[in-house]
Parts: structure tokens; C-alpha cells; sequence
């Protein structure tokens, strides 16, 4: 072999040396893109379908009208999900339909107690979007077609830093995560007319023994005092409607009956007349204590004196100890 074809060999060699070194690195390079690559944008795409989950809930609850600001707490308290199930079937059900008035009691009650600033932080939390403000696609084509390990690394750094990122934290809702806190259905549905009777009907059963009855033999009963009697059970029918549908409390239907009659007997009890007692406010019948109270500190009447002896009985007594000299 001559001089240059010795070259040329030696030559063909360190090229063949550099493009199997080339080859294998391009070998380790595609094995790290296939171990890491998948890991991170699978822990990327988790936390984009967590937050997409809670800004679609959000969304949801909005189109039963329920407040963006309601909404958003609700889901960082992890209570929305409770809330949609029943709208849910309602809105489903042809034969119910969804109280305006309820939902916007909803909304009311729900950041009632929280404060302005925890609002916030919860729209923020529930509408947070995970990556789609940052450009992880782009940065994940260029970290595929990365050719060397310095462009490779390149396009990683700012992959794993946001696949290693915890997002958006909750914000603190332990006022409405707790045990306690859980919507009642009742309360988003309006209460139909047959519902109300079936209520009124109810209570009447169990407090007519203190609304002055009088039995006309075959005919049944009738009311002593009628407006009067009939005053009362409207408002009676009143409270147990709205405490059936209160928003925030699940009550059981006796128990709310149970006390309504009760607190009606003790009021009526106090020397209260049917007449009196249907001029009251209906909270009242709730918690009758203050006014138990205000009529329990009232001064007695005092008749009008014979202004023909103002002698006190105390004056009597007096004159009585120093005649009989005791």
C-alpha cells in the first residue's frame, strides 16, 4: 500500500470512528428523549386535565346561573361537584325546574363568609388553565428534534421545571369543607303548590288543638278565631318552607314541625291570644325566647287609683304599728 493510499485508509477510519461515535451518541440521546420525554409530559398533561376539570365545572355551574365568584369557592372547597350532581337531575327532570330565587340564595350564601381577598384567590385557583400560559408544546417539539445533548438540555430544563411545579394551591376553605357544609337540594328547587298544601296540611294536624277549635259534629271542625287561626298556619307554612330550603342546612321535616308546634304552644301559653299571636313576626315561631322575654318584662297595668284616699298601703301599715305600739 503506497503513502497515500495509506492516508486516505487512516483517514476513512477516523471518519468511520466519528460517525459511528456520532451514531451512537444520536443511539443514547433518542434512548434518554424515550425514557424522559413521556414521564414529563404525562405529569404536564395531569395537571393541565385537573385544572381544565375545574375551570369546566365552573363553567357548568355557571350556566345554572350560579356566580363565577360562588362557583369558584365552592370548587376550592371541593363542594361544586355536590352541587352540579343535583342541578344536574333536576334541570334533567321535566317535571321540576330550578328557583331563580334559590340559586341566587345560593350564590349569596356561599362567599357570605368569605373574604374578598379569598374570592379572588379562588377564581384564580378555579379558572387556572395548568400550562396553556406557558409553551410546553413548543418546548417539547424542540426537545424531540434536539439534535445534540446541549439542545436537548436545552429545551429540558424548562420541561421539568414546570412537570416539577405544584400549580395553584387551594385556598383555605375549611368554613366550607367542613363536615357541615354540604348543600341542601331541596333548596334549588322551588317549592310547587302541592308541596305547600301537603306542608300546610302537616303542621296543621299538629298544632289545630291550639288554634281554638270548635267540632260541628259531623262536619268536623272549625276554626274559633278563622283569620286569626288562618294568619298563624300561613305563617307557620311560611318558615317551614323556607327552613326546608334553607341553602346551607339539610333539616329533617318532623324535627322542624316538631318545633314549630312547640314554640306555638309555648307562646300561646304566655297568656298570648290567636289574635296576638298571628300579628307576630314569622322568626318568631323560630325562636320565641326574646319575645317570651319582652312580654315576661313588661310592667303590669295599673288601674287607675280613687284619688279620693291616696294613702299607699305602706302609709297604712305604719299608722297601724304606731297606734298598736309594735
Amino acid at each position: 500500500m503506497g503513502f497515500l493510499a495509506g492516508v486516505v485508509s487512516e483517514i476513512n477510519r477516523q471518519e468511520d470512528a466519528a460517525t459511528r461515535a456520532s451514531e451512537f451518541m444520536q443511539q443514547l440521546l433518542e434512548k434518554r428523549k424515550n425514557a424522559i420525554l413521556p414521564e414529563l409530559m404525562g405529569r404536564i398533561k395531569a395537571r393541565t386535565d385537573k385544572a381544565t376539570s375545574r375551570a369546566a365545572r365552573v363553567s357548568k355551574a355557571m350556566s345554572f346561573n350560579i356566580s363565577k365568584e360562588a362557583a369558584s369557592v365552592l370548587e376550592s372547597a371541593g363542594q361544586l361537584e355536590n352541587v352540579l350532581i343535583p342541578l344536574q337531575k333536576l334541570n334533567d327532570d321535566t317535571d321540576k325546574s330550578i328557583s331563580d330565587d334559590n340559586i341566587a340564595a345560593l350564590n349569596a350564601a356561599v362567599i357570605k363568609n368569605v373574604a374578598p381577598e379569598k374570592v379572588a384567590a379562588a377564581i384564580t385557583y378555579a379558572l387556572d388553565n395548568g400550562y396553556a400560559e406557558n409553551p410546553s408544546s413548543d418546548l417539547l417539539i424542540e426537545a424531540i428534534y434536539a439534535n445534540t445533548e446541549e439542545d436537548f438540555e436545552a429545551a429540558l430544563t424548562p420541561l421539568m421545571e414546570r412537570a416539577s411545579a405544584p400549580g395553584k394551591a387551594s385556598p383555605d376553605m375549611t368554613t366550607l369543607s367542613g363536615e357541615g357544609f354540604r348543600i341542601n337540594p331541596r333548596s334549588l328547587t322551588g317549592v310547587s303548590d302541592k308541596a305547600n298544601a301537603s306542608a300546610k296540611k302537616l303542621i296543621e294536624s299538629q298544632v289545630a288543638g291550639f288554634l281554638g277549635i270548635e267540632y260541628m259534629g259531623t262536619e268536623g271542625y272549625k276554626w274559633a278565631d278563622a283569620p286569626s287561626a288562618a294568619a298563624v298556619m300561613n305563617k307557620l307554612t311560611n318558615v317551614y318552607v323556607n327552613q326546608m330550603t334553607d341553602v346551607m342546612i339539610q333539616r329533617d321535616s318532623n324535627d322542624v314541625i316538631n318545633n314549630l308546634s312547640q314554640n306555638l304552644y309555648t307562646i300561646l301559653s304566655s297568656g298570648s291570644s290567636i289574635k296576638d299571636v298571628s300579628n307576630l313576626e314569622e322568626n318568631i315561631f323560630l325562636n320565641p325566647t326574646e319575645f317570651l322575654n319582652n312580654n315576661r318584662n313588661k310592667d303590669p297595668e295599673i288601674p287607675d287609683q280613687d284619688t279620693g284616699d291616696t294613702t299607699s298601703a305602706e302609709e297604712e301599715m305604719r299608722r297601724a304599728l304606731e297606734k298598736y305600739k309594735l
